[in-house]
């Protein structure tokens, strides 16, 4: 029969319990909606309000769009896009002589994901179909998109980019109305 020592059993269970003190420190820094420093926790929305180009290319051809984005939250670190609409689209380089027929967000909500910094859309799908003549049929690309903000204390603005594969995504979206520069990250 083993002997336990009592004095490395106790040492060993403080490390663990250590160790899970400090993992439960990490999980309680994560990075939440803030209103002036404080932590916000009931339920907002922004409204955004911008541009956004989507490249089948790199620098080739592809649609710019004037686009309307709603980022909801319940407070903490809980987004989405919640709401996704396209205004106008112009195509450029080789796709010039196209026309958009329709474009279709796929999969809404998109869940976001804060940062301290920075936020990543998830699974941003956005389906440009384009009219009969054009070279390609559509740009149709699903991907995760860094939505960079202006300032994280209060934000005014983001700017979105994502890129691989040939194809490339980036856009700059104001938040319209009373909540600029109201809400940040942190």
């Amino acid at each position: 029969m083993r002997k336990l020592n009592k004095g490395r059993t106790l040492a060993g269970l403080l490390a663990m319990a250590a160790l899970l003190a400090l993992a439960g420190s990490a999980t309680a820094s994560a990075a939440v909606w803030k209103d002036g420093g404080m932590e916000v926790t009931s339920p907002f929305a922004l409204e955004l309000g911008g541009g956004g180009q989507y490249e089948i290319e790199e620098g080739l051809g592809g649609v710019n769009c004037s686009e309307h984005m709603t980022l909801s939250s319940s407070g903490g670190s809980n987004a989405t896009i919640s709401k996704f609409e396209n205004k106008s689209c112009k195509t450029f380089g080789t796709l010039a002589a196209c026309t958009v027929q329709t474009v279709e967000a796929i999969g809404l909500p998109w869940s976001i994901t804060l940062g301290t910094e920075a936020e990543t859309i998830s699974g941003m799908h956005v389906k440009h179909k384009f009219k009969a003549g054009c070279p390609v049929g559509e740009i149709n690309e699903t991907v995760n998109v860094t939505m960079t903000p202006d300032n994280s204390a209060a934000i005014e603005s983001f700017e979105l980019l994502e890129s691989g594969g040939g194809y490339r995504q980036f856009g700059s979206y104001e938040i319209e109305g009373v909540n600029s520069g109201t809400y940040g990250i942190g």
